[in-house]
C-alpha cells in the first residue's frame, strides 16, 4: 500500500489539502529562523486560514506580528476573528445568577412554586403560557 502524502522535500509542490495550519505555522517559524522576510500577503493568508479554521487565538497573534512588521490586517479579517472570539466567549461564559434564575423561571424550573400547570402565573406577568 502506497503512502499518498508527498515527501517533505517537495513542500513547494504540495497541494493545499496536504498542508494543515500547524504546517503553515511551522513554515512561518522557519522563515523567521532563517531571516527570510515575511511578505504582507503571507500574513493575510495565515490570518484567513486561522479564521477559516476558527482558530482566533492564533489569528490574533498573527495580527500583532503583522502590525510589528508594519502591515495592517483587513477589516474583514478583524471582524471574522472578533466574531469567533465572541462565540468562544459566549460558549465558555457563565451566566450571572439573575440571568440563570430568569432562564429557570421561564422554563418553569424555578421560582416560589406559584407557577401552575395552567400557566396562570405566566399570565400574571403578561405572557401567555407556552405550548409544546
Amino acid at each position: 500500500e502506497r503512502d499518498q502524502s508527498p515527501p517533505p522535500s517537495r513542500l513547494s509542490f504540495m497541494k493545499p489539502k496536504y498542508l494543515g495550519l500547524d504546517d503553515a505555522f511551522f513554515v512561518l517559524e522557519l522563515m523567521r529562523d532563517r531571516s527570510i522576510s515575511i511578505d504582507e500577503n503571507i500574513f493575510h493568508c495565515m490570518i484567513d486560514a486561522c479564521a477559516h479554521r476558527s482558530d482566533f487565538r492564533r489569528g490574533m497573534g498573527l495580527v500583532v506580528d503583522m502590525q510589528k512588521h508594519g502591515f495592517v490586517p483587513t477589516n474583514a479579517q478583524l471582524l471574522q476573528l472578533a466574531q469567533q472570539a465572541e462565540i468562544e466567549n459566549a460558549r465558555t461564559r457563565t451566566p450571572s445568577p439573575s440571568v440563570a434564575a430568569a432562564a429557570r423561571e421561564d422554563r418553569g424550573l424555578g421560582g416560589n412554586g406559584a407557577d401552575s400547570a395552567d400557566g396562570s402565573s405566566s399570565r400574571r406577568r403578561g405572557r401567555t403560557p407556552e405550548k409544546f
